[in-house]
C-alpha cells in the first residue's frame, strides 16, 4: 500500500518535532507532537508552532514566517 502524501507529511513533522524535543533546538517546530495543521484566521493560513529551547508555543504566518507573539495573536483572532 502506498501513503498518501498527507500521510508522508505528517510523519515527517512528528519525527522533526521528536528530535527538536531531544536536542533541546531552539527552533519552531509544528505543535501537538508534529501532527498540528494549518490553520486559516482572516484569510491566511497559520501554522501553531512550538519551540522546544523556548518552552513557548506561538502561531506562524505561513506566507511571510514571521513568529506572532502572545498579544499579536490575540489581537488578530478577537479583534475584528
Amino acid at each position: 500500500m502506498i501513503a498518501a502524501v498527507r500521510d508522508i507529511d505528517v510523519v515527517a513533522q512528528v519525527r522533526e518535532y521528536d528530535f527538536a524535543l531531544l536536542e533541546n533546538a531552539d527552533r519552531w517546530v509544528p505543535a501537538c507532537g508534529g501532527t498540528e495543521i494549518p490553520t486559516m484566521i482572516r484569510g491566511i493560513r497559520y501554522l501553531y508552532c512550538y519551540n522546544p529551547y523556548q518552552r513557548q508555543s506561538a502561531y506562524i504566518n505561513l506566507a511571510t514566517d514571521m513568529v506572532l507573539s502572545q498579544d499579536e495573536t490575540m489581537r488578530l483572532i478577537y479583534e475584528m
